[in-house]
């Protein structure tokens, strides 16, 4: 069985939410462990330290600045910001800083332009010159897979400690126009597989938001929005039952991030979050606030856009059954199992005791 201390570190808590200490002191909460079983699991507080580092597999959502390297600094270049695909940090290092993770560059692979696959959209379209070829500037750039395959290559054991994040299919959809979603399903199943092969145990995999409602779709026919939006379905669908199976299967642990639900509340209503134009971009809008617009260009979102998708993933990592999931995950002995709901059970019994022994 999951122990407390496994679970739970007071010092780290405290430590990471000088918050809580106050709300302790005015009696809002008896102790850290209570604020966090009340509200910090809720709000994205992460209980311990649970991850040693990140491993970033993706496109341009999550790309630090690997595509602005390997064009030798043609494409992304000014306004975006150094080299990623936005006007600040993207989602994955604002994660990383939540779960109080100094996140290594290196360890970051993901390209803007990749597919699921070996493709990458970068090498048929010049990205400041759509429809024209590519300039020969630079070296062929890699899809998901082929840096999947890199790194495994170069590894010979995965960090099993560490959380591996793997995020794609909106190449496949839009800048190659597959409606083909057993085939880039499979290709991310696949990228999960070879990681867990050389012992990768935990994974956070994000579903896709409705790639129809892209300022690009909006600017298009209504063949091409309709079209977008369907996939966006169906390859969440199929990647959500894909997940299940791995996660039976492979004895790992996915973490799922429903980006597409995030947005769908976003985009219906904006100023609960913040924004005031979720349709268009703000790079073709004229105006020089990208603050109230959740897209940065036709196909990005802003700095605040990302934030919200560090929000939503720290909320999925830090809940309760996520922990207890990732603690399970990441033990070199595995313990014998009980249901998901004894977990919860056994650990709301542990709060009540400890408050009533006063012990935190």
């Amino acid at each position: 069985m999951v122990s407390l201390n496994e679970i739970f570190d007071q010092q780290y808590y405290l430590n990471h939410n000088p918050d809580v200490a106050n709300a302790i002191a005015s009696g809002q909460v008896s102790s850290a462990l209570d604020h966090y079983v009340k509200f910090g699991q809720f709000e994205g507080r992460s209980p311990r330290s649970l991850f040693s580092d990140f491993y970033v597999f993706g496109d341009s959502f999550s790309d630090t600045g690997n595509v602005f390297a390997l064009t030798k600094g043609i494409f992304p270049d000014f306004p975006n910001y150094q080299g990623r695909f936005s006007n600040g940090k993207i989602w994955i290092e604002t994660l990383a800083e939540k779960l109080s993770i100094t996140a290594n560059p290196a360890y970051n692979f993901a390209v803007g332009g990749a597919s699921a696959g070996t493709q990458n959209i970068l090498n048929f379209l010049d990205p400041n010159n759509p429809g024209k070829p590519v300039p020969i500037s630079y070296d062929p750039l890699p899809g998901i897979q082929t840096t999947i395959d890199t790194f495994v290559a170069q590894t010979s054991s995965a960090d099993p400690n560490a959380l591996y994040v793997i995020w794609g299919g909106s190449n496949d959809y839009v800048g190659f126009a597959s409606t083909d979603v057993e085939t880039t399903v499979h290709n991310l199943e696949t990228s999960i597989n070879k990681l867990a092969a050389i012992g990768a145990k935990n994974f956070l995999v994000p579903n896709l938001f409705d790639l129809g409602t892209l300022p690009l779709a909006r600017q298009s026919s209504s063949d091409v929005k309709e079209r977008l939006t369907k996939v966006s379905q169906e390859h969440n669908q199929a990647l959500s039952e894909a997940l299940i199976g791995l996660e039976q299967s492979k004895k790992v642990n996915i973490i799922n991030l429903d980006v597409s639900s995030l947005f769908d509340d976003i985009i219906a209503e904006p100023a609960k979050y913040g924004f005031s134009n979720v349709t268009d971009d703000f790079l073709t809008s004229g105006t020089t606030n990208p603050d109230p617009y959740l897209f940065w260009n036709i196909i990005h979102p802003t700095t605040l856009g990302h934030d919200l998708i560090a929000d939503e993933a720290a909320k999925a990592i830090t809940s309760v059954p996520e922990v207890l999931e990732i603690v399970q995950a990441t033990r070199s002995v595995p313990e014998p199992e009980i249901s998901l709901l004894g977990y919860v059970l056994v650990f709301g019994l542990a709060v009540t005791v400890l408050r009533k022994l006063k012990y935190c």
